[in-house]
């Protein structure tokens, strides 16, 4: 049987560790799958929504940074552009 708690700090520690950002991805570094995770009510748990959503933002802010340089290709910049614009530029 599986401690409940082991497995929550395990899941956590995976999702920083590995910057994991979808749920179903921490069923790949803990050992119940991903039914006794959802049974457990993982996916309400804060700390795990909080880490996934963290490491989200970051991905993205990494994302709109690299398509703002120079050399990035202009559709990357045009994206990143529209993600910024406000209405009146959009």
């Amino acid at each position: 049987m599986y401690n409940q708690d082991e497995i929550l700090q395990q899941a956590i520690q995976s999702i920083e560790q590995e910057k994991l950002t979808d749920f179903q991805d921490i069923a790949l570094f803990v050992a119940p799958t991903l039914k006794t995770l959802y049974d457990w009510k993982f996916h309400e748990c804060e700390a795990i929504k909080n880490g996934l959503a963290k490491n989200k933002i970051e991905a993205k802010r990494e994302m709109r940074q690299n398509w703002r340089k120079a050399d990035a290709a202009p559709v990357l910049q045009l994206a990143a552009y529209k993600l910024m614009a406000d209405d009146d530029e959009f």
